[in-house]
């Protein structure tokens, strides 16, 4: 049988997930730091490397924790609404089918969180790489030129189906993750006075 989200994710393991996914997601984006580092700025300055890692892990860490913060309200959300759920169901809907509603929707906004992180960070090599500037204002003038001739270009030039597939995989081992960090038993700290 399934557990359900109102029985294993409480707030230790809803701060244990965040947390290994804030881990994984700063990791993913300091490879593809030192990658871009390796293929791009390969006769750097000590200095200049360490205030690039410096400045780029400050910007990824305030966009993953704005993933993450809405990630422990959606969470906490769902902990609320099954709450109410059980103690003033008038309904036919099992509560095991409602919680796994809840559990449904944070693995799946886990999965798209996943998916845009790996997403981002391959576009940004890619980016880099085309433009030789970090992605700025001129990613959204896709709008205002010819959409289908760029998308022609992008299609022909880069590894799409690869990228996606990155991506996918990736969303896939996060989920997968999280579905263990969430189904961990966390014994309870006594302290002997």
């Amino acid at each position: 049988m399934k557990p359900s989200t109102h029985q294993t994710l409480q707030g230790s393991n809803a701060l244990l997930v965040v947390c290994g996914l804030v881990c994984i997601y700063m990791l993913s984006f300091l490879a593809m730091r030192v990658i871009m580092q390796v293929v791009f700025v390969p006769q750097a300055v000590m200095q200049d490397i360490w205030i690039m890692h410096e400045m780029g892990s400050r910007l990824d860490f305030r966009i993953v924790c704005m993933g993450m913060a809405a990630l422990l309200l959606l969470i906490y959300a769902v902990q609320i609404v099954s709450f109410i759920n059980t103690k003033c169901s008038k309904h036919n809907m099992s509560h095991t089918t409602k919680r796994n509603i809840g559990h449904t929707i944070i693995l799946g906004y886990i999965a798209l969180i996943s998916f845009l992180v790996c997403f981002s960070a391959i576009g940004n090599f890619y980016y880099y790489k085309t433009y030789h500037t970090k992605i700025d204002v001129f990613i959204f003038g896709l709008k205002d030129d010819d959409t289908l001739a760029v998308l022609k270009i992008m299609w022909q030039d880069y590894p799409v189906i690869l990228i996606l597939l990155a991506c996918i995989l990736y969303s896939f081992a996060c989920v997968k993750l999280s579905k263990k960090l969430i189904s961990l038993t966390i014994p309870t700290l006594r302290i002997r006075t």
